[in-house]
Protein backbone atom coordinates (compact mmCIF):
# COMPACT_ATOMS: atom_id res chain seq x y z
CA UNK A 1 0.00 0.00 0.00
CA UNK A 2 1.52 3.32 -1.08
CA UNK A 3 0.82 7.03 -0.91
CA UNK A 4 -0.56 6.95 -4.45
CA UNK A 5 -3.35 4.42 -3.88
CA UNK A 6 -6.39 6.59 -4.69
CA UNK A 7 -9.29 4.24 -3.95
CA UNK A 8 -8.58 2.86 -0.51
CA UNK A 9 -10.08 5.70 1.55
CA UNK A 10 -13.21 5.85 -0.61
CA UNK A 11 -13.63 2.07 -0.54
CA UNK A 12 -13.22 2.08 3.19
CA UNK A 13 -15.83 4.82 3.64
CA UNK A 14 -18.35 2.86 1.56
CA UNK A 15 -17.68 -0.26 3.60
CA UNK A 16 -18.22 1.74 6.79
CA UNK A 17 -21.64 2.83 5.66
CA UNK A 18 -22.69 -0.74 4.87
CA UNK A 19 -21.26 -2.32 7.99
CA UNK A 20 -23.35 -3.51 10.91
CA UNK A 21 -21.20 -3.39 13.98
CA UNK A 22 -21.78 -5.61 17.00
CA UNK A 23 -21.13 -4.55 20.55
CA UNK A 24 -17.47 -4.01 21.35
CA UNK A 25 -16.18 -3.89 24.93
CA UNK A 26 -13.60 -1.16 25.30
CA UNK A 27 -11.09 -0.94 28.12
CA UNK A 28 -10.25 2.24 29.92
CA UNK A 29 -7.05 3.62 28.40
CA UNK A 30 -4.11 4.16 30.73
CA UNK A 31 -2.77 7.62 31.47
CA UNK A 32 -4.15 10.90 32.73
CA UNK A 33 -6.72 12.45 30.43
CA UNK A 34 -7.16 9.28 28.33
CA UNK A 35 -10.16 7.01 28.04
CA UNK A 36 -11.82 4.60 25.62
CA UNK A 37 -15.42 4.83 24.44
CA UNK A 38 -17.73 1.88 25.03
CA UNK A 39 -20.66 0.82 22.95
CA UNK A 40 -23.81 -0.90 24.14
CA UNK A 41 -27.32 -0.05 25.29
CA UNK A 42 -26.32 0.49 28.94
CA UNK A 43 -23.08 2.34 28.36
CA UNK A 44 -22.91 6.02 29.18
CA UNK A 45 -21.94 8.28 26.33
CA UNK A 46 -18.35 9.46 26.38
CA UNK A 47 -17.60 13.12 25.75
CA UNK A 48 -14.47 14.42 24.11
CA UNK A 49 -12.60 17.68 23.60
CA UNK A 50 -13.52 19.60 26.77
CA UNK A 51 -17.06 18.22 26.55
CA UNK A 52 -17.65 19.52 23.02
CA UNK A 53 -18.31 16.21 21.28
CA UNK A 54 -20.44 13.28 22.41
CA UNK A 55 -20.12 9.68 21.34
CA UNK A 56 -22.70 8.72 18.67
CA UNK A 57 -23.67 12.38 18.23
CA UNK A 58 -23.72 12.43 14.43
CA UNK A 59 -20.34 12.20 12.66
CA UNK A 60 -19.40 8.62 11.79
CA UNK A 61 -16.01 9.24 13.39
CA UNK A 62 -17.73 9.53 16.80
CA UNK A 63 -19.98 6.51 16.32
CA UNK A 64 -19.85 2.75 15.95
CA UNK A 65 -19.15 2.90 12.24
CA UNK A 66 -15.68 4.23 12.96
CA UNK A 67 -14.84 0.59 13.79
CA UNK A 68 -15.10 -1.85 10.91
CA UNK A 69 -13.76 -5.20 12.07
CA UNK A 70 -13.31 -4.02 15.64
CA UNK A 71 -11.45 -1.13 17.24
CA UNK A 72 -11.10 1.39 20.03
CA UNK A 73 -11.48 5.12 20.48
CA UNK A 74 -9.16 6.98 22.87
CA UNK A 75 -8.77 10.62 23.75
CA UNK A 76 -6.38 12.95 25.54
CA UNK A 77 -6.89 16.61 26.33
CA UNK A 78 -5.65 19.68 28.12
CA UNK A 79 -8.33 22.33 28.58
CA UNK A 80 -7.73 26.08 28.23
CA UNK A 81 -8.43 28.32 31.20
CA UNK A 82 -8.64 32.04 31.90
CA UNK A 83 -5.17 31.87 33.45
CA UNK A 84 -3.66 29.82 30.62
CA UNK A 85 -5.77 30.20 27.44
CA UNK A 86 -4.15 27.29 25.63
CA UNK A 87 -5.54 23.83 25.09
CA UNK A 88 -5.33 20.71 22.97
CA UNK A 89 -7.41 17.62 22.48
CA UNK A 90 -6.81 14.54 20.39
CA UNK A 91 -9.29 11.76 19.60
CA UNK A 92 -7.90 8.66 17.94
CA UNK A 93 -9.73 5.69 16.45
CA UNK A 94 -7.78 2.47 16.05
CA UNK A 95 -9.60 0.19 13.62
CA UNK A 96 -8.91 -2.87 11.51
CA UNK A 97 -10.20 -3.96 8.14
CA UNK A 98 -9.67 -7.54 6.99
CA UNK A 99 -9.80 -7.47 3.21
CA UNK A 100 -9.62 -10.37 0.81
CA UNK A 101 -5.88 -9.91 0.28
CA UNK A 102 -4.54 -8.35 3.47
CA UNK A 103 -5.44 -6.87 6.83
CA UNK A 104 -5.12 -3.11 7.16
CA UNK A 105 -4.77 -1.41 10.53
CA UNK A 106 -6.02 2.16 10.59
CA UNK A 107 -5.33 5.05 12.93
CA UNK A 108 -7.78 7.91 12.36
CA UNK A 109 -6.90 11.00 14.37
CA UNK A 110 -8.53 14.39 14.99
CA UNK A 111 -6.43 17.02 16.76
CA UNK A 112 -7.74 20.36 18.02
CA UNK A 113 -5.66 23.28 19.31
CA UNK A 114 -6.88 26.36 21.14
CA UNK A 115 -4.61 29.36 21.55
CA UNK A 116 -3.10 32.57 20.27
CA UNK A 117 -1.83 32.55 16.70
CA UNK A 118 1.97 32.66 16.14
CA UNK A 119 3.70 36.02 16.58
CA UNK A 120 6.91 35.93 14.48
CA UNK A 121 6.32 36.64 10.79
CA UNK A 122 7.86 33.37 9.56
CA UNK A 123 5.81 31.25 11.95
CA UNK A 124 2.66 33.26 11.14
CA UNK A 125 3.22 32.76 7.41
CA UNK A 126 3.56 29.01 7.90
CA UNK A 127 0.38 28.98 10.01
CA UNK A 128 -1.54 30.93 7.36
CA UNK A 129 -0.34 28.48 4.71
CA UNK A 130 -1.60 25.56 6.78
CA UNK A 131 -5.06 26.85 7.60
CA UNK A 132 -5.95 29.40 4.89
CA UNK A 133 -5.72 27.28 1.76
CA UNK A 134 -7.21 27.55 -1.67
CA UNK A 135 -8.77 24.11 -1.31
CA UNK A 136 -10.78 25.16 1.75
CA UNK A 137 -14.09 27.01 1.95
CA UNK A 138 -15.03 29.97 4.09
CA UNK A 139 -17.53 29.06 6.80
CA UNK A 140 -21.11 30.06 5.98
CA UNK A 141 -23.02 32.79 7.84
CA UNK A 142 -19.92 35.02 7.92
CA UNK A 143 -18.39 32.90 10.65
CA UNK A 144 -14.68 33.83 10.74
CA UNK A 145 -12.99 30.67 9.59
CA UNK A 146 -12.37 28.07 6.90
CA UNK A 147 -12.87 24.34 6.54
CA UNK A 148 -11.34 21.83 4.13
CA UNK A 149 -11.30 18.08 3.70
CA UNK A 150 -8.79 17.53 6.50
CA UNK A 151 -8.56 20.78 8.47
CA UNK A 152 -10.37 23.82 9.77
CA UNK A 153 -9.78 27.11 11.59
CA UNK A 154 -12.10 29.40 13.54
CA UNK A 155 -10.86 32.83 14.62
CA UNK A 156 -12.16 33.71 18.07
CA UNK A 157 -13.79 37.05 19.01
CA UNK A 158 -11.63 40.00 19.99
CA UNK A 159 -12.47 39.36 23.65
CA UNK A 160 -10.33 36.22 23.41
CA UNK A 161 -7.22 38.04 22.08
CA UNK A 162 -3.99 37.40 23.95
CA UNK A 163 -1.46 40.23 24.20
CA UNK A 164 -3.13 41.96 21.27
CA UNK A 165 -2.98 38.92 18.97
CA UNK A 166 -6.03 36.96 17.80
CA UNK A 167 -6.67 33.52 19.25
CA UNK A 168 -8.02 30.70 17.13
CA UNK A 169 -9.17 27.11 17.28
CA UNK A 170 -7.67 24.81 14.67
CA UNK A 171 -8.58 21.25 13.73
CA UNK A 172 -6.52 18.73 11.75
CA UNK A 173 -7.42 15.19 10.72
CA UNK A 174 -5.25 12.36 9.45
CA UNK A 175 -5.81 8.71 8.61
CA UNK A 176 -2.85 6.33 8.56
CA UNK A 177 -3.23 2.82 7.16
CA UNK A 178 -0.62 0.13 7.74
CA UNK A 179 -0.51 -3.28 6.05
CA UNK A 180 2.04 -5.73 4.72
CA UNK A 181 2.17 -3.62 1.55
CA UNK A 182 3.27 -0.46 3.34
CA UNK A 183 1.87 2.71 4.87
CA UNK A 184 -0.50 5.32 3.44
CA UNK A 185 -1.83 8.66 4.68
CA UNK A 186 -5.22 10.00 3.62
CA UNK A 187 -8.10 12.10 4.86
CA UNK A 188 -10.29 10.53 7.55
CA UNK A 189 -13.08 8.86 5.51
CA UNK A 190 -15.66 9.01 8.33
CA UNK A 191 -15.66 12.83 8.35
CA UNK A 192 -16.98 15.18 5.70
CA UNK A 193 -16.56 18.95 5.50
CA UNK A 194 -19.77 19.69 7.39
CA UNK A 195 -18.78 17.25 10.17
CA UNK A 196 -15.45 19.03 10.51
CA UNK A 197 -17.15 22.44 10.63
CA UNK A 198 -19.59 21.37 13.35
CA UNK A 199 -16.88 19.74 15.44
CA UNK A 200 -14.65 22.80 15.03
CA UNK A 201 -17.37 25.21 16.18
CA UNK A 202 -18.37 23.00 19.11
CA UNK A 203 -14.74 22.84 20.24
CA UNK A 204 -14.41 26.61 19.87
CA UNK A 205 -17.54 27.19 21.96
CA UNK A 206 -16.41 24.91 24.78
CA UNK A 207 -12.86 26.24 24.64
CA UNK A 208 -14.04 29.83 24.96
CA UNK A 209 -16.20 28.89 27.92
CA UNK A 210 -13.22 27.27 29.62
CA UNK A 211 -11.08 30.34 28.89
CA UNK A 212 -13.75 32.74 30.10
CA UNK A 213 -14.23 34.71 26.88
CA UNK A 214 -17.31 33.09 25.32
CA UNK A 215 -19.70 35.51 23.59
CA UNK A 216 -23.40 35.55 24.40
CA UNK A 217 -24.17 33.98 21.03
CA UNK A 218 -22.90 30.45 20.45
CA UNK A 219 -21.24 29.98 17.02
CA UNK A 220 -23.38 27.56 15.00
CA UNK A 221 -23.45 26.34 11.44
CA UNK A 222 -26.92 27.41 10.29
CA UNK A 223 -26.50 27.51 6.50
CA UNK A 224 -25.16 24.97 4.00
CA UNK A 225 -21.84 25.37 2.28
CA UNK A 226 -22.19 26.71 -1.26
CA UNK A 227 -21.97 24.11 -4.03
CA UNK A 228 -18.59 23.46 -5.56
CA UNK A 229 -17.79 25.91 -8.33
CA UNK A 230 -15.97 25.46 -11.59
CA UNK A 231 -13.44 28.14 -10.63
CA UNK A 232 -12.46 26.30 -7.46
CA UNK A 233 -9.98 23.70 -8.59
CA UNK A 234 -6.73 21.95 -7.89
CA UNK A 235 -4.11 21.12 -10.44
CA UNK A 236 -0.58 19.77 -10.44
CA UNK A 237 1.56 21.30 -13.14
CA UNK A 238 4.38 23.72 -13.59
CA UNK A 239 2.24 26.77 -14.26
CA UNK A 240 -0.66 28.11 -12.18
CA UNK A 241 -4.26 27.97 -13.35
CA UNK A 242 -5.25 30.18 -16.24
CA UNK A 243 -8.37 31.51 -14.54
CA UNK A 244 -9.50 32.65 -11.13
CA UNK A 245 -7.39 33.82 -8.21
CA UNK A 246 -4.23 32.02 -9.37
CA UNK A 247 -4.33 33.72 -12.76
CA UNK A 248 -1.76 36.35 -11.81
CA UNK A 249 0.51 37.77 -14.48
CA UNK A 250 4.14 36.87 -13.78
CA UNK A 251 3.33 34.11 -11.27
CA UNK A 252 5.39 30.99 -11.94
CA UNK A 253 6.73 27.91 -10.23
CA UNK A 254 10.38 27.97 -9.33
CA UNK A 255 13.07 26.43 -11.49
CA UNK A 256 12.64 22.65 -11.56
CA UNK A 257 9.52 22.76 -9.35
CA UNK A 258 6.30 20.91 -10.08
CA UNK A 259 3.79 22.51 -7.73
CA UNK A 260 0.23 21.70 -6.71
CA UNK A 261 -1.95 24.79 -7.16
CA UNK A 262 -5.29 25.38 -5.46
CA UNK A 263 -7.63 28.36 -5.35
CA UNK A 264 -10.88 29.53 -3.86
CA UNK A 265 -13.85 30.02 -6.16
CA UNK A 266 -16.30 32.89 -6.57
CA UNK A 267 -15.95 34.20 -2.98
CA UNK A 268 -15.03 37.86 -3.46
CA UNK A 269 -14.41 38.59 0.22
CA UNK A 270 -11.76 35.90 0.73
CA UNK A 271 -9.57 35.07 -2.27
CA UNK A 272 -6.71 32.58 -1.91
CA UNK A 273 -4.22 31.01 -4.29
CA UNK A 274 -1.94 28.37 -2.73
CA UNK A 275 1.05 26.56 -4.21
CA UNK A 276 2.59 23.60 -2.41
CA UNK A 277 5.73 21.67 -3.21
CA UNK A 278 4.47 18.30 -1.92
CA UNK A 279 0.76 17.48 -2.30
CA UNK A 280 -1.05 15.99 0.70
CA UNK A 281 -1.26 16.46 4.44
CA UNK A 282 2.45 17.32 4.79
CA UNK A 283 2.52 19.76 1.87
CA UNK A 284 5.30 22.34 2.02
CA UNK A 285 4.10 25.85 1.22
CA UNK A 286 5.88 27.32 -1.79
CA UNK A 287 3.74 30.37 -2.42
CA UNK A 288 0.49 32.01 -1.42
CA UNK A 289 -1.66 35.00 -2.31
CA UNK A 290 -4.51 36.07 -0.01
CA UNK A 291 -6.98 38.94 -0.32
CA UNK A 292 -9.47 39.65 2.50
CA UNK A 293 -12.06 42.41 2.61
CA UNK A 294 -15.00 43.07 4.92
CA UNK A 295 -14.07 40.22 7.28
CA UNK A 296 -12.50 41.92 10.30
CA UNK A 297 -11.50 38.82 12.29
CA UNK A 298 -9.77 37.27 9.28
CA UNK A 299 -8.07 40.58 8.52
CA UNK A 300 -6.77 40.60 12.11
CA UNK A 301 -4.73 37.48 11.33
CA UNK A 302 -2.26 39.75 9.51
CA UNK A 303 -1.87 42.26 12.35
CA UNK A 304 1.71 42.60 13.57
CA UNK A 305 3.25 40.49 10.80
CA UNK A 306 5.35 43.38 9.55
CA UNK A 307 5.99 46.98 10.47
CA UNK A 308 2.92 49.17 10.19
CA UNK A 309 3.83 50.01 6.62
CA UNK A 310 4.11 53.34 4.85
CA UNK A 311 2.57 54.76 1.71
CA UNK A 312 4.63 53.42 -1.20
CA UNK A 313 4.95 55.11 -4.55
CA UNK A 314 1.91 54.29 -6.66
CA UNK A 315 0.29 52.14 -3.96
CA UNK A 316 -2.98 53.03 -2.25
CA UNK A 317 -2.93 52.54 1.51
CA UNK A 318 0.06 51.30 3.49
CA UNK A 319 2.39 48.68 2.06
CA UNK A 320 5.35 46.55 3.12
CA UNK A 321 7.03 45.12 0.04
CA UNK A 322 9.70 42.44 0.19
CA UNK A 323 11.00 39.58 -1.92
CA UNK A 324 9.51 36.81 0.22
CA UNK A 325 6.52 38.57 1.80
CA UNK A 326 4.42 41.59 0.87
CA UNK A 327 1.43 43.11 2.62
CA UNK A 328 -0.79 46.09 1.84
CA UNK A 329 -3.78 47.47 3.73
CA UNK A 330 -6.23 49.75 1.96
CA UNK A 331 -9.87 50.79 1.95
CA UNK A 332 -12.31 48.82 -0.20
CA UNK A 333 -15.35 51.03 -0.46
CA UNK A 334 -16.56 51.49 3.13
CA UNK A 335 -14.65 48.40 4.31
CA UNK A 336 -11.03 47.52 4.97
CA UNK A 337 -8.99 45.14 2.84
CA UNK A 338 -5.74 43.23 3.27
CA UNK A 339 -3.61 41.80 0.45
CA UNK A 340 -0.80 39.38 1.27
CA UNK A 341 1.80 37.46 -0.72
CA UNK A 342 4.42 34.89 0.26
CA UNK A 343 7.03 33.35 -2.05
CA UNK A 344 9.68 30.76 -1.35
CA UNK A 345 13.16 31.61 -2.60
CA UNK A 346 12.61 29.65 -5.82
CA UNK A 347 9.25 31.26 -6.54
CA UNK A 348 10.65 34.69 -5.74
CA UNK A 349 13.40 34.20 -8.31
CA UNK A 350 10.88 32.95 -10.90
CA UNK A 351 8.47 35.87 -10.43
CA UNK A 352 8.44 38.02 -13.54
CA UNK A 353 9.75 40.62 -13.64
CA UNK A 354 9.94 40.47 -9.84
CA UNK A 355 7.93 39.70 -6.67
CA UNK A 356 6.69 43.29 -6.24
CA UNK A 357 5.28 43.42 -9.77
CA UNK A 358 3.56 40.05 -9.34
CA UNK A 359 2.08 41.23 -6.04
CA UNK A 360 0.80 44.39 -7.71
CA UNK A 361 -0.82 42.32 -10.47
CA UNK A 362 -2.44 39.95 -7.98
CA UNK A 363 -3.64 42.72 -5.67
CA UNK A 364 -5.23 44.74 -8.47
CA UNK A 365 -6.94 41.65 -9.93
CA UNK A 366 -8.31 40.70 -6.51
CA UNK A 367 -9.44 44.27 -5.84
CA UNK A 368 -11.30 44.35 -9.14
CA UNK A 369 -13.10 41.08 -8.35
CA UNK A 370 -14.07 42.50 -4.95
CA UNK A 371 -15.37 45.72 -6.47
CA UNK A 372 -12.53 47.86 -5.04
CA UNK A 373 -10.45 50.54 -6.67
CA UNK A 374 -6.94 49.46 -7.75
CA UNK A 375 -4.46 49.36 -4.88
CA UNK A 376 -1.19 49.07 -6.80
CA UNK A 377 0.54 50.81 -9.68
CA UNK A 378 -0.20 49.31 -13.09
CA UNK A 379 2.32 48.25 -15.72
Amino acid sequence: MTESEPGRAGTRARRYRKATIGGVALALAAGAGCWAGGIGPFKSKDRYCWGAWEQDSGPMFLGEKAFYDGGTRTAAETAPSSRDPRGTCTVTVHAESAGSRETIRYEDRVTVSYGVIPGPAAARTEWLGEFLQGESDRLPDDLPGMVGADRGVFVLPKECDVDGRPAAVTLRTRSTGVSASGTSHTIVPTLDKRDIAKMLLAAADHGMRKAGCAPARTPRLASPFPPEETEKARTERKSPMRWGVCDIKGLHAGDGESLAWSQTGADKRLQICSATAVPGADAELAGQFIAVNGLPRLEALFDGMTDEGVPATGWRGKAVLGKSTALVRADCGDKKAVFFQYFSEKMSKAAGPGPERVFANGANAAAKRAGCAPVAPTD
